[in-house]
């Protein structure tokens, strides 16, 4: 085992090789992204609403056709789309993309699913069709199941860590979800979820991930319910700790493993220790001090963390034999390659 592959101890003999592994990007919009200083996923709250589209162009076709750039945070670092694609194209995984609630359509191939876009909670019930949200993930995980070994799951969410937050807050689960900013917006969530509580109270999981969540939660309990014979890894940070959570509470199965970023764990630990998560986790320790380009760098100072899966995606090249230099120089000139344009 790599040393900066970090496995729990009831997943050991987890066999991550690539032919039995599946990459799939679930990506869509929130309106919550656009209350100013929830996420950095974006130059600016408005342009939120393109970054899972963009992040799909770079996963599928490797360049940005939506916008003229990639996603960037107010300082200018760029999306983790940048690292997911620069593995992917690396290792060579097979993957595929989903629409879980595009406001835009992304300009490559992707799977269709006709999922609108997840609204505030504070205002109005976040999932508009939960029914027909959750039928996406179930159809999709019935397709899935058993053709391949390990299904792993990376999401593009901005302001998934927010409705993480409130759907735990409203479990009884006071611990923090993680930020993609150095300095957790966390007045902001907590005044968001008072504001949610208080348009309407809820008394179980499920009502609590329909009315404040999004629609990864929704689609993830249903596709979780279809997956029987394949390992379903949810690739992500604070908000695929609430998805296991959510997934062992209404579906009562504790066996998905969560895959993550040692930039998530060390700043959310305690959430994962709070929800038995330890045993079950993939924690890749990655190291951007190196980089040539200073955006990479910031993602060692605590800037974006995790996102589009690339916590489980370094584990997987790592595990296949690829070395810590050759995935983080992939990275390096992938992100040089946009820079030239």
């Amino acid at each position: 085992m790599p040393e900066d592959v970090i496995v729990g101890n009831s997943i050991e003999k987890l066999d991550l090789s690539m032919d039995n592994t599946l990459f799939v990007l679930l990506a869509g919009t929130t309106e919550v992204s656009l209350r100013p200083g929830i996420t950095a996923a974006g130059a600016s709250p408005e342009a939120t609403r393109l970054t899972p589209t963009v992040d799909s162009e770079i996963v599928g076709e490797g360049r940005c056709l939506s916008m003229s750039e990639p996603p960037m945070t107010p300082e200018g670092i760029p999306t983790p789309a940048i690292v997911s694609k620069a593995i992917l194209t690396l290792t060579g995984l097979k993957y595929i993309i989903v629409n879980g609630g595009f406001s835009f359509r992304p300009k490559t191939d992707y799977l269709e699913t006709n999922i609108v876009p997840s609204k505030d909670p504070s205002r109005e019930r976040a999932i508009v069709d939960a029914e027909k949200v959750m039928e996406s993930g179930y159809r999709l995980g019935k397709i899935l199941d058993g053709r391949y070994r390990n299904i792993m799951v990376g999401e593009s969410f901005p302001g998934g860590t927010t409705t993480a937050y409130i759907v735990l807050r409203a479990m009884g689960i006071k611990t923090d979800t993680s930020s993609s900013m150095p300095v957790d917006p966390d007045l902001l969530k907590k005044e968001l979820a008072e504001e949610s509580f208080r348009r309407k109270a809820v008394y179980s999981p499920l009502d609590a991930a329909i009315e404040y969540g999004d629609n990864l939660m929704i689609f993830m309990i249903g596709m979780s319910r279809a997956v029987r014979s394949s390992n379903l890894i949810l690739a992500g940070g604070t908000q695929m700790a609430n998805v296991a959570e959510l997934i062992e509470r209404i579906n009562g199965r504790s066996e998905p493993i969560v895959a993550t970023t040692s930039w998530v764990y060390s700043h959310r630990s305690k959430l994962f220790r709070d929800l038995g998560l330890e045993r079950r986790t993939i924690v890749s320790v990655m190291n951007f001090g190196g980089m040539r380009n200073i955006g990479l760098r910031y993602y060692d100072q605590g800037h974006v963390r995790e996102g589009v899966g690339m916590g489980g995606l370094y584990a997987v090249a790592r595990l296949a034999g690829f070395t810590k230099e050759a995935i983080n120089s992939s990275i390096d000139s992938f992100y040089s390659s946009f820079l030239q344009i």
